[in-house]
């Protein structure tokens, strides 16, 4: 699929997954009343609002969008893509204990492929840190603006905290000043180690802290930027970590930019050396740590 991501298709991935990427009530509700709001917007009327999640994952902002539009009082449609069997019959099971199975369409598909009819006319198109793992994201983003409605919306999320994938972003990132000193040298370590593997880390265009790529290719698509009416601290929450859950997930290919880009040999090589490290500074696996996390929206809109 993508040099810099992965597919989680084993249930004991997809339970980790859920697990490590849960993000606050307060936080995802904001989500949905974001996407709802915009898409009644985009519908202009009609009596149906249609939603793409375009990277759905396991459902963790598509049952908040269909939270929301309960609330508002409207019917919806919910089409979750992803290219994950596994996480799509997570995200089926979890909806049909909520809520009515006639608002949910579920897409296996690439994004990066002209994708199904299903896809069609959606009046919001959203997706929260995928876009960032695709070879092709350009030609992902053309296929979600396809399926827009004229008006409709693309709201592209990116996520920022200290625990980032990029060298600059770790080190040079403003909106958290106050870096662990620890999880730093675990960084640094870790960066020393792919160079001394001969892999040193090459980052991609679009990174999963800076979306500023994708940002401009929607205005060359001819998308208009649009302010985004929730305050800043609306997104933002303390993110929990565990050093077990870290080397789980670079072990397995699971932390997307941050190391899934290796080859087998050298990935094997460098986990064993970070788990060294680890048991050489005495640090308890389990114990979480928390660093500040926020999500940040971009929000376009399609004229015609």
């Amino acid at each position: 699929m993508a040099r810099y991501g992965c597919i989680f298709e084993d249930s004991g991935s997809v339970d980790r997954y859920d697990r490590l990427r849960s993000i606050p009530l307060s936080v995802l509700t904001t989500i949905g009343d974001l996407v709802c709001h915009l898409a009644i917007r985009a519908a202009s009327g009609a009596t149906l609002i249609r939603v793409a999640d375009a990277g759905a994952g396991t459902g963790r902002f598509a049952m908040p969008v269909a939270e929301a539009a309960k609330r508002l009082g409207v019917e919806y449609e919910v089409v979750a893509i992803d290219l994950s069997c596994r996480m799509l019959s997570r995200l089926r099971e979890r909806w049909l204990a909520r809520f009515d199975a006639a608002g949910l369409v579920l897409v296996r598909a690439d994004l990066q492929e002209p994708l199904p009819t299903e896809c069609r006319n959606v009046h919001v198109a959203y997706t929260v840190a995928t876009f960032h793992i695709l070879d092709h994201w350009r030609e992902a983003l053309d296929n979600v603006v396809k399926n827009l409605v004229p008006g409709g919306f693309v709201i592209l999320i990116r996520e920022n905290n200290q625990f980032m994938h990029e060298t600059e972003g770790f080190e040079k990132d403003r909106d958290f000043p106050r870096i662990d000193a620890q999880l730093r040298c675990f960084m640094q370590f870790y960066h020393q180690q792919r160079a001394a593997a001969g892999e040193p880390y090459e980052p991609p265009e679009l990174r999963y802290s800076d979306m500023l790529p994708a940002v401009r290719y929607m205005a060359e698509l001819g998308l208009v930027e649009q302010p985004v009416a929730f305050p800043p601290s609306a997104f933002e929450w303390e993110k929990p970590h565990t050093y077990a859950d870290i080397l789980h997930c670079f072990r397995n290919r699971q932390m997307t930019t941050w190391g899934s880009d290796l080859s087998d040999g050298a990935r094997e090589k460098i986990s064993q050396a970070l788990g060294k490290w680890v048991e050489a500074q005495d640090i308890d696996l389990d114990t979480e740590f928390y660093l500040p996390a926020k999500l940040i929206p971009h929000i376009f809109h399609k004229l015609s």
